[in-house]
């Protein structure tokens, strides 16, 4: 049998630069382009195999521009290349590219990028194709990379883009897995886009990412890795609406820039150094499910000032709580017995000037345990309701000396002001979804306050700690 084989060539040359768009068949690249070893550009139709690939490498040092995405991939079997006589097909070989002089590169859809395959390579630019999978490194290191483009449900892995110190912006455009460091210690990293759709978010996804500030967590979301956002510059994390998530662990550990942080109501344990070290901390919400609050999970949360103690807490880790030197009120009026708690839990905090509020009948059992007694204890009276159990539609916050409580639904009917002990001190005139109450003249104090909207369906009462 006498096979055909029909090739087309276009060059276009400019000065030094040359530019060639080839359709190509396997092992059969080098017959096309001989001893060009000028060729800047190079687009690549038809199918190729991996023997045409470490062509590139060692016979066109000048290339800057690879684009292979309209290039099928077969297997290749034959002589030893790269260490190995076979390969599998839609596979670019592992390492093939790491450290070329490429700056841009497109990539065919479902290709699988192998381990390290372009890893601290020049690229400035690089187009992946629909379900694309990456490997481990496959793009690490390449520190000038700026501009990346992942199409639809690519499978990021493991380190794949690790240090890409120029990466700005990233669309994950529907990507249901991101593996163990897949950005970590990307630097210039502002803006993650596309993640509603992911499932697993890898041990030290983004750790390191110090310009990061936002990430949107989709309900789809069930894992995290530990050290996922680690001293990454995070100011905000809403994990509420992560219903199929079941546990984390150090996830955000050592971000100096989180303020705030919310975790789905359903979750039972949260994991050892959660939110460890975040001294910027002053507004968490943990859920009324959490059972178990482990080790170092707020430790050196420095400037975290009241907290509430979930209804069914039954367990306080070592150290939980040491460090959060702030704190000066704890909500415990849900709980119906004293958690138990491992050792150093309030080292640092100095428990002496921290209101510790407590339910009907609890006084007792608090001011007798271990570790709890040293606190202020203050039984809430019944009538004004559990503290800090704030209705998601209603929202209180301090701006100087003023409370402010505003409604996203129904318009307030009542905004009511009570110390400590249970006395009224003031009620508040409403207009519409918005009260403003100035409390200079109370004084800084501990105050509950609890709000009624006017269709009657909702209220809710929070601690305040004024300074």
């Amino acid at each position: 049998m006498v096979r055909l084989y029909i090739f087309s060539l276009f060059f276009v040359v400019c000065n030094v630069v040359c530019a060639a768009t080839l359709e190509v068949s396997p092992g059969r690249l080098c017959e096309l382009v001989g001893g060009s070893d000028d060729i800047d550009e190079l687009i690549l139709t038809g199918s190729a195999d991996a023997s045409d690939f470490y062509f590139l490498v060692e016979s066109m040092p000048a290339l800057r521009r690879l684009d292979i995405g309209g290039l099928t991939i077969m297997p290749y079997y034959g002589k030893a290349i790269g260490g190995c006589e076979s390969f599998e097909g839609a596979l670019v070989p592992a390492v093939v590219f790491a450290g070329s002089s490429l700056r841009e590169l497109v990539l065919p859809a479902g290709v699988r990028v192998g381990d390290f395959a372009f890893s601290g390579s020049a690229l400035r630019s690089v187009a992946v194709g629909d379900g694309a999978e990456l490997m481990s490194g496959a793009f690490s290191n390449c520190e000038y990379l700026s501009d990346l483009s992942l199409g639809r449900c690519v499978a990021v892995g493991d380190a794949a883009f690790q240090a890409c110190a120029s990466l700005s912006a990233l669309n994950l455009n529907g990507a249901l897995r991101v593996g163990d460091a897949a950005f970590a210690a990307c630097a210039s990293l502002e803006r993650v886009d596309g993640a509603e759709a992911l499932c697993k978010i890898g041990s030290r996804a983004f750790m390191g990412c110090v310009s990061l500030s936002s990430f949107e967590f989709g309900a789809a979301l069930s894992e995290i890795g530990e050290y996922a956002f680690s001293e990454s510059g995070l100011e905000e994390a809403d994990l509420s609406a992560c219903a199929a998530l079941k546990h984390v662990g150090g996830i955000m550990s050592g971000s100096a820039s989180l303020a705030s942080a919310a975790f789905y109501e359903g979750l039972a344990d949260i994991g050892t150094g959660v939110l460890f070290g975040c001294s910027a901390l002053c507004d968490v919400k943990l859920p009324q499910s959490l059972a178990s609050l482990q080790n170092y999970a707020l430790a050196n949360a420095s400037s975290l000032c009241a907290v509430e103690l979930p209804a069914a807490l039954a367990e306080i880790g070592d150290s939980a709580m040491e460090g959060a030197a702030a704190l000066r009120a704890i909500d415990a009026a849900g709980l119906s017995a004293v958690p138990v708690t491992g050792a150093d839990v309030w080292r640092g905090v100095p428990q002496s000037e921290v209101v510790l509020s407590v339910g009907e009948n609890m006084a007792q059992p608090f001011s007798a345990a271990d570790q709890w007694r040293e606190f202020s204890i203050n039984e809430v009276p019944a009538g004004i309701g559990s503290i800090d159990k704030a209705e998601s539609n209603i929202a209180i916050s301090f701006s100087g000396e003023s409370l402010l409580v505003e409604s996203a639904t129904a318009e307030l009917a009542l905004v009511e002001l009570f110390n400590m002990e249970g006395v009224l001190l003031m009620r508040a005139s409403v207009s519409g979804h918005r009260a403003v109450v100035d409390t200079e003249p109370l004084g800084g104090s501990l105050f509950i306050v609890r709000c009624e909207c006017a269709d009657g369906t909702r209220s809710t009462a929070k601690l305040a700690c004024l300074k």
